[in-house]
């Protein structure tokens, strides 16, 4: 089909101002892409205000993408900004809403430092949704639920994120702290297990451990992980615990010397005279004993025990040591 001349002089200039304008959105986009590559490198550096502005300058020239919002969230992050950088994310996910990435980063946001937890869970929730194998999701999902008083579903999260990943230390580490407070100690002792054997040098498991086999009665294996700290590390204060498994042991000497530096440190501490008293008699070192009742009386009466303990003057196998 030929067309006349007069349609040519309307369809030729309608063409070159479109290709002016494809140049145009062209340039637009690629000025638009060095801002946000140079503001990813000032990021990367620190210079977060230098960065905060080439980030802007790529909104305003690619208002349409999520890229951009996304970087300047990160920048208002790292200035402690938390609502600018949420308000960024929302825009970004409003051109990306199915962005797994953006969803997780404004959940952390929401949890911490913003303290908005039940936020929090629904953009996890989103995530879970969208990545059902995201073990880090489940993870911080379970610490929100834990925030806002649910022990049962945050140990329910911690138990996904560590079938996806069995060696997410954070996760068995806050999955022990809540079965140590709902009084779950097997479960406990399992996950402090899980934890030293990813890293057996970590003293502070340890000792959690000891504490939590010292309240199962499991004395022989308190008393293992109590000697591994102090070998590694001999002022961490647990001569309390040592000589609390040393006396249900009937290793009365040991436990002596462990709760003389118990009281050497802290003169009111009740219980340390209270089980010491009770290694004595079974020595049969009776003023010694009796010194210590008498003690643990005094404190008594002055106020100045942590804890309360009527002494009785039963014979010594009917009383039971002390546990911290």
């Amino acid at each position: 089909m030929k067309l006349s001349r007069a349609w040519l002089w309307v369809i030729v200039p309608l063409l070159v101002c479109a290709s002016a304008v494809a140049g145009l959105v062209q340039f637009r986009e690629r000025l638009a892409q060095r801002y946000l590559a140079e503001g990813r490198v000032l990021l990367q550096q620190g210079e977060l205000r230098e960065a905060l502005g080439d980030f802007t300058w790529a909104i305003l020239l690619m208002p349409g993408h999520d890229a951009p919002y996304a970087a300047r969230a990160q920048a208002y992050q790292a200035l402690h900004l938390a609502p600018q950088a949420v308000a960024d994310l929302d825009a970004a996910l409003r051109i990306a809403p199915r962005q797994a990435s953006l969803l997780y980063q404004r959940g952390l946001l929401h949890a911490k430092p913003l303290e908005q937890y039940r936020r929090a869970i629904r953009d996890f929730d989103a995530v879970v949704r969208l990545e059902p194998g995201n073990a880090l999701a489940y993870y911080q999902r379970g610490h929100a639920y834990d925030l806002i008083n649910n022990p049962h579903q945050a140990v329910k999260d911690y138990t996904r994120a560590l079938a996806l990943r069995p060696d997410l230390a954070d996760a068995l580490r806050e999955r022990s702290h809540l079965y140590g407070r709902m009084r779950d100690l097997p479960h406990q002792i399992a996950d402090l297990s899980a934890l030293l054997r990813l890293n057996p040098g970590e003293l502070p498991v340890r000792e959690q451990r000891a504490r939590a086999l010292l309240a199962q009665r499991r004395f022989a294996e308190a008393l293992a992980d109590l000697e591994q700290v102090l070998r590694q590390d001999p002022r961490t204060p647990v001569h309390f615990q040592r000589g609390t498994a040393h006396l249900n042991l009937g290793h009365y000497r040991a436990a002596i010397a462990d709760f003389t530096a118990v009281v050497r440190g802290n003169r009111f501490r009740v219980a340390a005279y209270y089980n010491r008293a009770r290694a004595y008699e079974a020595l049969g070192m009776t003023e010694r004993a009796h010194a210590d009742w008498a003690a643990v009386c005094e404190l008594q009466v002055a106020g100045q025990s942590e804890a309360c303990y009527l002494v009785e003057r039963r014979p010594a196998h009917q009383r039971q040591a002390s546990l911290p």
